[in-house]
């Protein structure tokens, strides 16, 4: 009989558990999340920009940290829109600066309407670069009335996102020069004024 010496025991039990990792998380288990926005005290620059307010299709009125609800924490950021029902309609929130995500494989954030609202409303996450031009990520999210849903747009490296040309693959370039980050609320003919929560804005590289 052949007998493995203890400190070789540990060795592989060590590499095992690795492995198993590995192989049942996959890549996540080692990926680091950064909280961008909390909104625990304040609004942290997210606001209606001025574009969206001269857009007949915009319908987002007035946007302020709440206590009503959260997902982690003690406050979220809250938004008023107000959809007519009888077109395509959207709320946007936006937050300006200098952002290089050339690093990031994922944008997540949290988002909440009350159980009053009506179902369909979707959300998606975009982007706008230095050069004026707006990336969108190429799939919605269908927001549950009384729930929290958690978004997470895919932005490694070659991903296809939508752009006024059509699609277009995400480079390490374009995601160094982004310059606003907006979520958008969408209403394809479906009446809702009320309320939307947003929370924990997350980055994961």
């Amino acid at each position: 009989m052949v007998r493995v010496r203890s400190s070789c025991s540990k060795y592989a039990v060590v590499v095992f558990v690795f492995l198993f990792l590995s192989g049942f998380f996959g890549r996540n288990v080692f990926s680091q999340e950064i909280m961008m926005y909390g909104f625990e005290d304040n609004n942290q620059g997210w606001e209606v920009l001025f574009w969206s307010c001269e857009q007949i299709e915009y319908c987002t009125g007035e946007v302020n940290i709440s206590k009503a609800v959260s997902r982690q924490g003690n406050a979220s950021l809250e938004m008023i829109v107000d959809f007519p029902g009888n077109r395509w309609a959207a709320g946007i929130v936006e937050v300006e600066g200098k952002f290089d995500l050339s690093e990031s494989k994922y944008s997540i954030f949290d988002i909440y309407i009350p159980d009053t609202a009506p179902r369909w409303l979707e959300t998606k996450l975009i982007l706008a670069l230095e050069d004026h031009h707006w990336l969108e990520m190429n799939k919605t999210f269908n927001l549950v009335p009384g729930k929290w849903t958690k978004v997470k747009a895919n932005m490694k490296k070659n991903r296809k996102w939508w752009t006024a040309g059509g699609q277009i693959k995400l480079t390490h370039s374009l995601k160094s020069e982004i310059c606003k980050i907006g979520i958008r609320i969408e209403s394809d003919n479906i009446r809702y004024t009320g309320p939307v929560f947003i929370d924990n804005i997350v980055i994961s590289s």
